[in-house]
């Protein structure tokens, strides 16, 4: 008996070891005086609970698996907002949080979309961590936020210390301009900086990285704290195997590419069969693969032919030296950036070029379709071989929504690719990664990938509640993932997938596969639209209001809408349909169907995949 005992005193103090680190002082106040209630046997979960209480209250030194830890002042204390579309900035949060932790700091990390704007005026240290989405839109869930600091209710913080992080692509007009403008609000609120806002690119990891080092050294500073926890583990955690990433691909063999467009269509779009056997790779449904491209040889001689460069001059590059012809495979030169154009601009001293670089209409239009080349032959500058490849940004990978389930392709990703050809300038231009499959790569060659994870765009962790998908064109790729695991899944949830292209006949993707799926119910409902097969074209929005009534009984019953494809004509025209049909059929007015369909963003039923 006195063996039992002891063995429940044992399980009772690492039951009230546990709950000490996850419950703040006044419940564990609470739970001491209920466990002191309600039995002997409690009695000692009871005392632990109390003295840690007590402990909490009054600063006592305490030491916790293998970490000594003494009172946190205030000024210890760090809150990390971040406000993410693809990932990347929830990613990142983390990783500064562990920074913070390490460096004696008690942190707290929220996603904006939760985070409660009346607690902003009293919070002391404030990270933000926050992307811009296409053109100078926050992402969904900082919208909220985003709005409220930009408002009359926005209050004075005098008493803040802030910086920003600000994530973005320059390959669009207003690179970072999300992060921006938060940066200039706040500190328009009153807020002081810690450290000026940090802008980083696509490749973020090492600006981002020296952005929370420097922010917690300046934090140091100012608090003239030593850090008040001594590591006694070792706290790098195991990494299992190889970790694949741009900058360390996994080489993946392709198994099988298929044009699945029928004969006579204007469209031009594979279906890609990759091998990861053997990589450890792993991948849920809606998360994204990167692939890593190289230019084509056609591209690079249409280059030197125009320009007079020498192929086999000498250059140094991120990689080493290489002969030019070579290392041009490696930079990007069929986008122009924002960056890019400055930076020309600074030798070509263009009046006509300055003129564009200030009008934001203006140069969106002189952007599009516009590579290096034509900025070299419309602006002249003698670059020296050295000088050309110093201006140029490294290669970037290119995103694809994964097309398949690692449930029912446990060693495979597919992938949906449209190939891009198009006339601008006089010349033909060509998508560098859609091509590289269409016209390069053979079966049983191999192309350099990784996965990058998409944490918001994801099927619901409710196993009941529906899922409506719109995918028109390839944005039905990240959909076929979706139905592939609700098909593994033992719960069955009701799905509704709209889809649209332009012919029947050649451009229904998968049809064979969406019908398997609807008579087995793995698929409940499916409405296409193919906009040139009768004179009035029909779109995917047509199919949405021509379901309205349907629909919007889906969303009262708590479904979650999916949107993937072009960010500039299918993701808005969706968008305006849904708060239209909301307006309609909820009878109400357009504010009242808006704020509708933003509650749904920001509490992540409104979820887009968009490019």
């Amino acid at each position: 008996m006195e063996d039992l005992k002891k063995q429940a005193n044992i399980e009772f103090n690492e039951l009230a070891q546990r709950l000490g680190k996850s419950l703040n002082n006044e419940q564990l106040i609470w739970l001491s005086g209920y466990f002191t209630g309600v039995g002997e046997m409690n009695m000692n979960l009871a005392k632990s609970l109390s003295s840690m209480a007590q402990s909490t209250a009054f600063g006592t030194n305490q030491k916790q698996d293998g970490v000594e830890s003494q009172e946190r002042p205030l000024e210890k204390e760090i809150t990390i907002l971040f406000g993410s579309h693809s990932g990347n900035g929830k990613t990142f949060a983390k990783v500064a949080q562990k920074k913070a932790e390490e460096a004696g700091y008690l942190v707290k990390l929220v996603d904006l979309g939760a985070y409660k704007t009346k607690d902003l005026k009293n919070e002391k240290n404030v990270l933000i961590i926050i992307s811009t989405h296409g053109e100078g839109i926050p992402p969904a869930s900082a919208e909220e936020f985003f709005e409220f600091i930009h408002s009359a209710r926005a209050p004075k913080l005098d008493t803040l210390n802030y910086s920003v992080l600000a994530l973005g692509d320059s390959s669009y007009i207003h690179f970072c301009k999300t992060g921006i403008d938060v940066d200039l609000q706040i500190n328009k609120l009153g807020a002081k900086r810690i450290l000026p806002r940090m802008e980083c690119d696509v490749d973020f990891s090492a600006k981002a990285n020296q952005w929370i080092d420097d922010v917690i050294k300046e934090l140091d500073k100012s608090t003239k704290l030593v850090h008040n926890q001594v590591s006694l583990v070792n706290l790098t955690p195991e990494i299992k195997g190889t970790v694949y990433s741009m900058q360390n691909p996994f080489w993946a063999n392709i198994l099988q590419k298929i044009n699945i467009n029928g004969r006579g269509s204007t469209k031009e779009t594979y279906h890609i069969e990759l091998s990861i056997e053997g990589s450890n790779i792993q991948y849920k449904p809606g998360d994204a693969c990167g692939v890593i491209p190289q230019n084509s040889a056609k591209l690079i001689n249409e280059f030197f032919e125009n320009t007079g460069f020498d192929h086999n001059e000498k250059v140094n590059t991120n990689i080493g030296e290489l002969r030019m012809s070579e290392a041009l495979k490696y930079y990007q030169l069929t986008v122009l950036s924002l960056d890019i154009l400055k930076k020309h601009n600074l030798y070509a001293n263009s009046k006509t070029l300055s003129e564009k670089l200030h009008d934001p209409i203006e140069l969106k239009k002189f952007i599009y379709g516009r590579d290096i080349l034509d900025l070299l032959q419309e602006f002249p500058v003698k670059y020296s071989a050295q000088e050309l490849i110093d201006l140029l940004k490294p290669m970037q990978a290119r995103l694809y929504s994964i097309a398949s389930s690692q449930a029912s392709f446990p060693d495979e990703i597919h992938l949906l690719v449209g190939a891009v050809r198009y006339q601008a300038n006089k010349r033909l231009k060509e998508g560098v990664a859609s091509t590289l499959f269409a016209d390069r790569l053979k079966e049983g060659e191999s192309v350099p990938i990784y996965v990058k994870s998409n944490d918001v765009f994801r099927l619901p962790e409710d196993p009941l509640a529906p899922v409506i998908m719109i995918g028109p064109g390839t944005g039905i790729a990240p959909f076929r993932s979706f139905v592939q695991e609700l098909e593994e899944s033992s719960t069955k949830r009701n799905s509704w997938l709209f889809f649209g292209n332009p012919n029947f006949s050649s451009d229904f993707f998968y049809q064979t596969e969406w019908l398997e799926h609807l008579k087995k119910g793995n698929l409940t409902k499916m409405d296409v639209a193919f906009s040139r097969d009768q004179a009035h074209k029909i779109y995917v929005q047509d199919k949405l209001m021509k379901q309205s009534s349907d629909l919007y009984q889906w969303v009262q019953n708590n479904a979650y809408i999916y949107v993937c494809g072009d960010m500039n004509r299918a993701a808005p025209d969706v968008y305006a349909t849904l708060e239209k049909i909301i307006q309609k059929e909820g009878n109400v007015d357009q504010e009242r169907s808006s704020s509708y369909l933003k509650e749904m963003k920001r509490t992540g039923r409104y979820l887009e995949d968009v490019y």
